[in-house]
């Protein structure tokens, strides 16, 4: 108040040298007056000038950086759920990684496999009947199928599956047995279609699936024991064609004997020997190098013995066994009308023989 009264004083001090008008009094009193308040009141100035802009600025600053740390929060919390999500697909039982592989090896299988019983799915009037209990009962089939292979190992068995695998309107007829190494199991890949099929026979130290895709991968680690290829021909004329029968007392050549009541018929030809006869229905033929014809004459005295105890399948009408000690070129054919068997890629002829004679 004191500041005020002082302040009135001067001014009225100034009324006696200066005319002022009363308006004029009134805007400069005013005036004065509000610089007063500025001076006497300086805080307050300060905090509008400089603290409420400065507080403004830092909460802004503050919440800027509440939402830039709960981006990252949430972008580790969404990494860690990806890595522990990925960690938790390779946790799985050894009998979950099996079931696994067994899935899609079946799987290949029903892609790999042509279905030709969609040939008999017409009805009289053109229409098609519904596959899908067909396409369940052939899941159903392989699932079983790899069930038994897991439970059991015997040849009986795994030979059972390999019929099961194949999808033809022929009669599938297999070996009873096949030779194996002591402590190795048997496994097969097949295919098939209306008029055919093969089996490619494997063996190998541990139980493999049968047309696992490990057997068709360039990492195959068991051994072919044999090929079998079964094939329908359109006419009987085409199927003896692929046997090519011969009678050798008739194409002449050396006679030997391969054992009692055996005549052989020795004939060379570009390098090669060849070592022939014929028993029932069947021609055979021992090839060897011609400085080896000792060799080709002992295997086929060999044979003769061999089948003497032993009997091959009963073509109709016949069958030819191409027999290569020397070499893998070894192939058994014979016929039953128009479909044709044949044995081949095998290690030896011997194996060859083994096979064909366990064909009833």
């Amino acid at each position: 108040m004191d500041n005020h009264n002082k302040m009135d004083e001067q001014l009225r001090n100034l009324d006696k040298d200066i005319q002022w008008s009363p308006r004029g009094q009134q805007r400069v009193r005013r005036r004065v007056i509000h610089n007063m308040n500025q001076t006497t009141h300086p805080l307050r100035s300060l905090f509008k000038k400089w603290l409420i802009p400065t507080f403004s600025i830092l909460l802004f600053a503050a919440i800027i950086t509440t939402l830039v740390l709960s981006e990252v929060t949430d972008q580790k919390i969404a990494d860690d759920s990806g890595q522990n999500g990925q960690h938790s697909t390779h946790i799985v039982s050894g009998d979950d990684q099996e079931n696994a592989s067994d899935e899609n090896d079946n799987n290949d299988q029903n892609h790999s496999k042509p279905d030709h019983s969609t040939q008999h799915r017409h009805n009289n009037n053109g229409g098609e009947k519904p596959a899908t209990n067909e396409s369940n009962k052939t899941d159903s089939a392989q699932s079983d199928d790899t069930e038994s292979q897991k439970q059991t190992l015997t040849q009986d068995d795994i030979l059972a599956v390999v019929k099961r695998q194949m999808d033809t309107d022929l009669n599938i007829s297999l070996p009873s047995t096949l030779p194996l190494n002591d402590g190795n199991h048997l496994t097969a890949t097949t295919s098939s279609d209306a008029t055919s099929y093969n089996v490619t026979f494997y063996e190998h130290t541990e139980p493999i699936p049968i047309n696992n895709k490990l057997l068709f991968s360039d990492k195959n680690p068991a051994h072919v024991i044999a090929r079998l290829r079964v094939q329908q021909y359109d006419n009987q004329a085409k199927a003896d064609e692929a046997i090519g029968h011969e009678i050798f007392s008739e194409s002449g050549g050396k006679e030997v004997d391969l054992g009692p009541g055996t005549t052989g018929y020795q004939d060379g030809a570009a390098g090669s020997l060849f070592t022939s006869w014929n028993v029932g229905r069947w021609a055979l033929s021992v090839k060897t190098s011609t400085n080896n014809s000792e060799t080709g004459l002992a295997y086929a005295r060999k044979t003769v013995q061999y089948l003497n105890e032993k009997a091959l399948p009963i073509p109709k009408p016949h069958g030819f066994a191409h027999l290569d000690p020397e070499n893998n070129s070894t192939r058994i054919k014979w016929q039953k009308g128009k479909t044709v068997y044949t044995i081949d890629q095998t290690n030896d002829p011997d194996t060859s023989l083994t096979i064909a004679v366990q064909f009833k």
